[in-house]
């Protein structure tokens, strides 16, 4: 039976800014790092609970963990069960020297009482505040929903991965929370994933492969260069070469009118404690950015002819292409119910429709969608203070406060919706 206008607009006065301004700058002030996640993860566990959540701290690996909450409904499993998904941990520790902005340090504080800065509350502890308060919401309005709705803060989400000498679990990301999640027995009929994509409905999503490419030279003294390959020199045709093929690349990969990103983001080559030596190594590590169309197979051949080709053009380069980290694009259908009831619930909030397209970057919803859990990322966060929306690299994250009620409003009224329709 569907909720009736009442009973919504109850829901919607219980939300309170004070109370999901509070519950976000608490998540932030809990530092989470990727592979850190234990005392934010322990924090929202007991803060669910106390609000009369079914909670469940969830092992992954020593010292990680998810942290579920669960509102039983009333139908006994014959109701749709909604799960809002979001990663605990943040993409800095706050301890980064290079970062100077406060958006990236992890003690939150305030400007102009509409903005609240600190690592996490863009992408996306405001989120889990949001999810939180909804349900809270829900329940001091005192509806019984037929079905379930469940609150996962995952950790291990952010793009991290194990490479060369970078191991353990600070390099232990890229989804490894929602994976153990729905591979220990979760199971639901669709997810909201709060994403910063500022009230974007974003039912796709690009994917992402790390790519190294390992160019080897020979060794000598400085003294005797002229009888050694310089791996330096050598990858510069690679890193030269690459930069023309990833235009084309975008050009014939174009999705629903985007271009997928590419970018070289790291190298690594020669000692630096022992530059007297020409260098025998030179490694190029990039990202690409894959559309929902191509598989991961499909782009290691492409690269594998192209570096082919160019070792043709250029005999003495020794360079061989290596593939560390793949994450296959994500799609679901526009008229999924869950697209549907955000689209709504956002109507009713906004007054308007909202922007419906993809983003280039990458989220759990990849590995939702593979398990059949539709999911559509649709988050609270994403403008900016200075002007627009995305990242901010000066001053790093940071949430507007209005922005995070009114989300919290769409996502209670899409709860009210989905867990009150019954199953098929």
């Amino acid at each position: 039976m569907p909720i009736s206008e009442s009973d919504k607009n109850k829901v919607l006065n219980n939300i309170r800014r004070d109370r999901v301004l509070e519950l976000t700058r608490a998540l932030i002030d809990i530092p989470s790092p990727t592979g850190h996640e234990a005392e934010v993860a322990k924090f929202l566990i007991d803060y669910m609970k106390g609000i009369g959540l079914k909670v469940q701290l969830q092992e992954i690996s020593e010292g990680r963990y998810n942290a579920i909450g669960e509102l039983r409904g009333s139908s006994g499993g014959s109701a749709l069960k909604l799960l809002f998904n979001g990663h605990i941990d943040t993409s800095y520790s706050g301890k980064e020297a290079i970062l100077e902005g406060g958006g990236y340090k992890t003690k939150s504080y305030l400007v102009d009482d509409e903005w609240v800065y600190g690592a996490g509350s863009n992408n996306m502890k405001s989120a889990i505040a949001g999810y939180v308060e909804a349900v809270r919401a829900i329940i001091e309005a005192g509806i019984e929903l037929p079905g379930d709705i469940l609150i996962a803060g995952v950790s291990g989400e952010i793009e991290t991965g194990p490479v060369d000498e970078f191991r353990g679990c600070d390099y232990a990301g890229h989804g490894i929370g929602t994976l153990h999640l729905i591979r220990h027995g979760l199971a639901a009929d669709c997810c909201i994933l709060g994403e910063p994509t500022a009230f974007q409905v974003t039912p796709w999503h690009f994917g992402t492969v790390w790519v190294a490419f390992r160019t080897r030279g020979t060794m000598a003294h400085t003294a005797f260069q002229d009888r050694a390959v310089n791996a330096i020199d050598k990858s510069m045709l690679v890193y030269n070469a690459l930069k023309s093929w990833s235009e084309g690349y975008r050009d014939r990969n174009v999705f629903d009118g985007m271009k997928p990103n590419v970018i070289v983001s790291a190298m690594r080559g020669g000692w630096p404690w022992r530059v007297s030596r020409v260098p025998v190594f030179c490694d190029i590590f990039m990202d690409v950015r894959l559309s929902p169309e191509m598989t991961v197979v499909e782009l290691k051949a492409e690269l594998e002819g192209w570096l082919a080709e160019l070792k043709r053009e250029h005999p003495m380069l020794d360079c061989d292409v290596e593939f560390y980290g793949t994450g296959a694009g994500t799609q679901i259908d526009g008229k999924a119910l869950v697209v549907e009831s955000i689209c709504a619930a956002h109507r009713q909030v906004f007054g308007g429709e909202p922007k419906i397209g993809g983003v280039n970057f990458y989220s759990d919803a990849a590995h939702m969608n593979r398990y059949q859990i539709p999911t559509v990322n649709y988050g609270l966060s994403g403008r900016l203070r200075t002007g627009g929306e995305g990242f901010d690299p000066a001053e790093g994250e940071h949430q507007s406060i209005s922005d995070l009620v009114a989300g919290t409003k769409v996502y209670a009224l899409a709860a009210l919706d989905i867990a009150s329709r019954q199953r098929d």
